[in-house]
């Protein structure tokens, strides 16, 4: 069992013995009510993304259970497929998550979420083939006024030496 706070650090660590991912919304079961609240966004993907923190954040405990009570078959599905620019619906989640967290002085959940927002657009970066694409990718990557407070000295660097120059981040920095 675990109260709200819990639930949302889980985001980042590992729940120890439980097997399942706490990012994502699916395999959990909620009271309705928290939906007369929190809607899912219409015709995003990743819409996990966009809820769960919500989800946890209202939730006066979380249970986990390690039983399989169901399968999931698994499709093609568009995480299966090349990059496109629907995946910059995560960015717009991970923003979410970083005000959410701002808002609620969460500094070590915000933290953590500013990397996984640099990290998503630096690890893509270089996967995407299309020039416009990658351009726009790019665009996503914030002022670091946004992410005042979630840098260290390394991280601070880090972020603008991609920022200036991502190829020659990539071969002296991302190895």
């Amino acid at each position: 069992v675990m109260d709200s706070n819990l639930a949302l650090k889980s985001l980042y660590n590992n729940v120890e013995g439980y097997g399942q991912s706490m990012h994502v919304a699916w395999g959990k079961l909620y009271k309705k009510e928290l939906f007369n609240i929190i809607k899912y966004p219409v015709g995003k993907i990743n819409e996990d993304e966009f809820v769960i923190h919500h989800l946890y954040g209202m939730a006066n405990k979380v249970v986990l259970n390690k039983s399989i009570l169901y399968y999931y078959l698994q499709r093609d599905s568009i995480m299966g497929q090349p990059f496109s620019e629907k995946r910059f619906d995560s960015l717009e989640a991970l923003m979410d998550r970083i005000i959410y967290f701002q808002n609620r002085g969460l500094k070590e959940l915000k933290q953590k979420t500013c990397m996984q927002y640099n990290y998503f657009i630096r690890d893509n970066y270089y996967l995407i083939k299309d020039k416009k694409l990658r351009k726009k990718l790019k665009s996503y990557y914030l002022p670091v006024s946004y992410f005042k407070g979630c840098f260290n000295l390394k991280n601070y660097l880090s972020y603008y030496m991609f920022k200036l120059f991502p190829f020659i981040f990539k071969v002296f920095i991302k190895k």
